[in-house]
């Protein structure tokens, strides 16, 4: 593809963004960025692996410099005013937009030539860091009462590209002996290597053959702190498509059960042919439904030596892989999953036999979705003791010692990209007391 195509592409794919964003305000099911790009170069064999990169690193540049782009354009957001402002403050030629041809995005007009001088006037100096930065309003107050005089490195560092982790699979092969080219061992989880290159992976000999998981640093951690061993039986609330699950099969090399619940069938559908493709002999997915979801659990109630409930949240740790989640989201929508959070998180701890412990976990740095949730729910409920993630650590086969978490206390563990080189992620271990 020329290099005028590539831009045509890239103001197509975020009309779709934006149109998929309208959407989703008026009650229509989400279509997050990454799966609207995948879905379009499906439906465009032609463009090339440098095309596809291209394309997709410019849109996510977009994407992640939106929050900015908004108050520079004065909420005129659509996808050519978003090019047409990207390609201002990134010093690019105008010269490719002729609409010479179908594949050339179209000439710039008067009024447009007006926009370009308008903001090629803006001092940067002059805006403030939340907006250079591009943390939405709605974050702010999260971030400041979590990162304090560290707020600069922290949202700088959601606005880098994340690097393409993947876990060894131990059930068919031992760590270090995978062949990818241009990797490296992660910091701190001994399965989890660093792709330096980003590529199809799903094209890849040892994918294919099950020997490697697509899975960030963060996620590998978490499920090692759990300390599931061989024989236990442990409970995935929130499993999604199994990735945590799919790690514990490993640890537990195949022994003990899991039980992989999900209210959706699609997500557990794609954990089965995970399951399958890793060797995974322990895994149950279970449907959660919400007219039968307390009846489906009521077996499983004060019978599981370990349960995981990673809840929904505003995927604030992620912004660097989704970048689109920080205009996807608002205070009221995170309002209403501090209430699902709470939700979950009872309900999970009612799966737990005595002695057992409860991992609630989030991709957020919010304090709002993470330690206030967990106080309150330990105000509520006796019978619960929290457990220090160092005392965890140095008992799991995490590598060396624990480091300095990003949380409020000193018991949970807040992973944060600029402090981890890991997304964003907050686990909180519980124990219940054999006389809770």
């Amino acid at each position: 593809m020329q290099y005028a195509a590539r831009l045509s592409a890239v103001q197509e794919l975020l009309a779709l963004i934006e149109d998929a964003f309208v959407m989703s305000l008026k009650g229509v099911r989400e279509r997050p960025a990454d799966t609207i790009i995948a879905q379009y170069f499906r439906t465009r064999r032609y463009a090339g692996s440098g095309d596809r990169r291209f394309i997709t690193g410019m849109l996510y540049d977009i994407l992640r410099s939106r929050t900015l782009y908004d108050h520079l354009l004065g909420g005129d957001i659509s996808a050519r005013n978003l090019l047409i402002t990207h390609c201002v403050f990134t010093q690019q030629s105008f010269d490719a937009f002729t609409g010479d041809n179908r594949f050339a995005p179209e000439a710039i007009s008067g009024k447009e030539i007006n926009l370009i001088n308008k903001i090629k006037q803006v001092n940067k100096n002059s805006l403030s860091k939340t907006l250079t930065h591009n943390l939405p309003e709605w974050a702010v107050d999260g971030f400041r009462l979590r990162y304090g005089s560290s707020l600069t490195g922290a949202i700088e560092s959601l606005n880098q590209q994340a690097p393409l982790t993947l876990r060894i699979n131990r059930l068919k092969m031992k760590s270090g002996s995978v062949n990818l080219a241009d990797f490296h061992q992660t910091q701190y989880a001994p399965d989890g290597i660093t792709v330096d290159t980003h590529r199809r992976l799903t094209e890849h000999q040892a994918y294919q053959k099950g020997l490697i998981e697509v899975q960030d640093e963060a996620a590998q951690i978490a499920s090692a702190l759990t300390g599931s061993k061989p024989g236990m039986m442990v409970a995935d609330v929130c499993a999604g498509a199994g990735g945590k699950a799919l790690a514990l099969a490993a640890d537990m090399e195949n022994k003990g059960q899991i039980f992989a619940f999900d209210v959706s069938k699609r997500r557990l559908s794609e954990l089965k042919k995970r399951t399958k493709r890793a060797g995974a002999r322990n895994i149950q997915t279970i449907t959660l439904t919400q007219e039968q979801r307390s009846n489906i659990l009521s077996p499983y109630k004060g019978k599981m030596d370990r349960v995981i409930v990673d809840v929904p949240c505003s995927g604030t740790g992620t912004w660097r892989r989704s970048p689109d989640l920080r205009f996807r989201m608002d205070a009221s929508r995170v309002t209403a999953l501090n209430e699902l959070q709470a939700e979950l998180l009872t309900e999970a701890a009612l799966l737990v036999k005595p002695d057992g412990q409860l991992f609630y976990m989030t991709c957020s740095v919010l304090p709002c979705e993470n330690e206030d949730i967990v106080d309150e729910f330990l105000l509520k409920y006796g019978g619960w003791q929290r457990i220090s993630y160092q005392n965890l650590w140095a008992t799991c086969d995490l590598k060396g010692t624990a480091p300095k978490s990003d949380a409020m206390n000193i018991y949970d563990l807040q992973l944060s990209p600029h402090s981890h080189k890991t997304d964003g992620f907050y686990i909180a271990a519980l124990r219940r007391r054999q006389d809770g």
